[in-house]
């Protein structure tokens, strides 16, 4: 604005618009977003009246405009915000997400205090390295009953060695224990079940209550009248006395024995079908009748999804007049209850059992059977 006399006129001329806008484009020069270029704009529309400091008669082309000290003041007063880059944006939502992440997992294990031994079960899965498996054996005492009972019924590592175990009969009670032979931990308790028709064992890893009710309970192993047949299940429910199909029990292995006369006295010989292993997985077979279990598929001759094991044949002795098979120090009383799992062409051998004592008999299992497996096909041997 001009002042003439007492009146202000309006300043109309170009070359004062234009140097008007360059002072603009200078004070705007530090603000580059468009949040503070509003910011910068309401600030110099407080104070944007311009006022002349040339005497009033002066021409209005050669009039000088001064911005005073006080609006440099203001715009100095004015709080610069930063300008944050794309990339550094990205960034930074990129941890507040994450920190959002963190705070929701944390939530979740308060609320999911009931699903942590599931958890735990995925761990125990993930971390089964050959190295670490007896030691879990070892401190199995220190984990709970579903822990232990993912941990006996999965295959043992495949490149692990032999564990070693042993089993203890109590002839009074029908029952079983399962130790590891170097600390002698009562891995599996089984015992059988009275006033029943045909053999059937519970087993459990609750020692001080085998029922089936219990939380420690694994499976059971169950026969057939003649005792020519025995069949490994896990915790589920039998398929004629259950509706829910998700509740019908898992068969996991099976033991054909050959039918022998009363008075023979040749050695037994049986065979043990096994679901076939995925990797570290094992097939689900889940029968809904004795048609297609493990040895009703055996018998249609469906055997892609199975592995086949039988016992190493003894051969005949003259000099000892007996059958002799050599179990590499592990059998130190003589019995018909010894033997040797092996594959078709007698390369591995995957279980040997051997009498130690009256009571007492030596167990060494290897992959691909789990300890749960082996037990249950030793209590077969001993019991039949």
């Amino acid at each position: 604005m001009e002042t003439q006399g007492d009146e202000t006129v309006p300043l109309a001329t170009d070359d004062l618009e234009n140097q008007i806008e360059k002072d603009k484009l200078s004070v705007n020069a530090a603000y580059r977003s468009k949040y503070v270029k509003r910011q910068a704009e309401q600030y110099k529309n407080r104070f944007g009246t311009i006022q002349s400091i040339l005497p009033s008669k002066q021409p209005v082309d050669t009039v000088k405009y001064v911005q005073p000290k006080e609006i440099k003041k203001e715009i100095e007063s004015i709080e610069v915000v930063e300008i944050i880059p794309k990339q550094i944006e990205k960034k930074q939502l990129k941890n507040t997400k994450e920190e959002s992440k963190e705070d929701n997992e944390l939530t979740l294990k308060e609320g999911e205090e009931k699903n942590k031994p599931k958890q735990r079960l995925r761990q125990i899965k993930k971390s089964l390295k050959p190295e670490d498996y007896i030691r879990k054996l070892e401190n199995i005492s220190s984990l709970s009953y579903r822990e232990q009972i993912e941990l006996l019924t999965t295959p043992i590592p495949k490149y692990a060695e032999t564990v070693s175990c042993s089993i203890k009969r109590y002839k009074d009670c029908l029952k079983y224990e399962l130790l590891l032979s170097e600390c002698m931990e009562v891995l599996m308790t089984a015992k059988k079940r009275s006033w029943k028709l045909t053999k059937n064992y519970l087993i459990t890893v609750d020692h001080g209550n085998v029922d089936k009710k219990t939380e420690g309970f694994i499976g059971k192993l169950r026969a057939n009248f003649w005792e020519s047949e025995y069949n490994i299940y896990d915790d589920g429910d039998d398929p004629i006395k259950c509706k829910d199909s998700t509740r019908y029990r898992e068969n996991l292995g099976a033991i054909i024995y050959e039918k022998k006369w009363i008075n023979s006295k040749s050695p037994k010989s049986f065979e043990v079908l096994t679901p076939k292993l995925e990797g570290d997985e094992r097939i689900k077979c889940i029968p809904t009748s004795d048609k297609n279990n493990l040895i009703g598929l055996k018998n249609k001759g469906v055997l892609g999804n199975m592995v086949v094991m039988h016992n190493k044949k003894p051969k005949w002795n003259d000099n000892i007049k007996a059958y002799v098979l050599n179990f590499h120090g592990k059998v130190r009383i003589p019995s018909i209850k010894n033997f040797i799992l092996t594959d078709k062409e007698e390369k591995e051998n995957y279980l040997i059992l051997g009498k130690a004592d009256d009571n007492l008999y030596n167990m060494d299992v290897k992959w691909p059977l789990s300890l749960y497996q082996a037990f249950c096909i030793c209590i077969s041997s001993i019991s039949n």
